[in-house]
């Protein structure tokens, strides 16, 4: 504690009024982390204050942990029966209800330091809880049934707390959490027959220059020899670590692909990691990363992005619709749907308009018509 405080003397006037008491806490805990003891009766009093356990949101993760085998192991179990209803639904009897999507949804606790500094930390980390609670349960079903569900995987960052202002790590952790919403019926929507053509070559376009951008610029090094000895050593990373993984698939029958998916994203952001990054283990992973983000959220949502750019309308809202903030002019229950764009009635739950700016022009043609009526 004593070092805390001294490094809080340290810190400039206007940066300690800068900082709210939340912004100051997580400052001090990157800088001077300490353990301070507890007794059990405050844990409780802080665990009261989160929601009830529940079987399809598994809790408590560290403060920036990922991973399934960080989490305690009755969450762990959550996520084994969560598998097994699955498995189960899909056995083929008749009594069972398949379970046809999984919607996995990820959550952070909010960070106002690191956000700062990293705009975007809080949601590129739900996307991960997100991601790495799909590969657990995915992996447990094993490649045949996991390819038989939708996966739809969403990160909401920090907007949606368990816990609204948490005092304490329990409850921070009650914020860091995954849930699942199984679904027994499919729904992808429905395509307009005469868009299908122009949507699909829009797809192809889309991840066409998605891997140009992706590429980045060249010219690290000023010396031929530095540059050539470097990309050596990255090839011969990259070329092991797809090995590995690929080895990694075959032990645990893992569903998850690194072939003709996953490679071409993590060619291209190869070459732009390794225009930045000094050391060749690094400009690998980092490559990695941004090849398993691309795949797993960015290509996934603008497939859906654009079944419902052509989509027939009205229709019922898809299950990872998010509301968002008021369409312009508009009553309060019609708003912007965070995820795809368009505009929500969020009262009927229904898609009402393609986009914003579909949505203004509707509205101006009926005020005209009312115009039009009254003369």
């Amino acid at each position: 504690m004593q070092l805390a405080l001294e490094g809080w003397r340290t810190m400039s006037l206007s940066t300690a009024l800068e900082l709210s008491q939340q912004e100051l806490e997580s400052e001090l805990q990157e800088q001077y982390p300490f353990r301070v003891g507890v007794r059990s009766a405050d844990y409780e009093s802080a665990a009261a204050r989160c929601p009830p356990d529940k079987p399809y949101t598994v809790t408590g993760f560290g403060r920036y942990a990922v991973h399934v085998r960080e989490l305690p192991e009755s969450q762990v179990k959550k996520l084994q029966r969560i598998a097994d209803e699955i498995r189960n639904s899909l056995s083929g009897t008749a009594a069972a209800k398949p379970i046809t999507q999984v919607f996995i949804l990820g959550h952070a606790d909010p960070d106002p330091a690191r956000e700062s500094r990293e705009p975007g930390f809080q949601q590129y980390i739900s996307e991960v809880r997100a991601y790495q609670a799909y590969n657990y349960v995915s992996c447990n079903l094993g490649e045949t049934l996991a390819r038989r569900v939708r996966w739809i995987r969403v990160g909401r960052g920090a907007r949606s707390l368990a816990v609204p202002k948490p005092r304490t790590e329990a409850e921070r952790k009650c914020n860091r959490r995954v849930e699942f919403v199984l679904v027994r019926t499919s729904s992808l929507p429905r395509m307009d027959p005469s868009k299908i053509g122009e949507a699909s070559l829009r797809r192809e376009a889309f991840a066409e220059y998605y891997h140009i951008a992706l590429q980045g610029t060249s010219g690290q090094y000023d010396k031929p020899y530095v540059a050539t000895q470097k990309a050596k050593e990255i090839a011969e990373m990259a070329v092991e670590r797809i090995a590995q993984r690929a080895a990694q698939m075959q032990r645990e029958k893992c569903p998850e692909d690194v072939g003709a998916e996953f490679v071409p994203y993590f060619k291209d952001a190869l070459q732009g990691t390794a225009s930045k990054f000094s050391d060749p283990a690094i400009a690998v992973e980092k490559a990695w990363n941004i090849a398993g983000q691309s795949r797993y959220f960015v290509q996934e949502q603008e497939i859906t992005f654009y079944y419902w750019k052509y989509a027939q309308l009205p229709q019922p809202m898809d299950i990872d619709c998010e509301a968002g903030v008021r369409a312009e002019s508009g009553p309060p229950n019609q708003v912007l749907c965070r995820t795809h764009g368009h505009v929500l009635d969020a009262t009927a739950r229904m898609v009402i308009a393609h986009d914003l700016e579909e949505y203004k022009k509707r509205s101006q043609k009926r005020s005209s018509d009312r115009i039009q009526r009254r003369r």
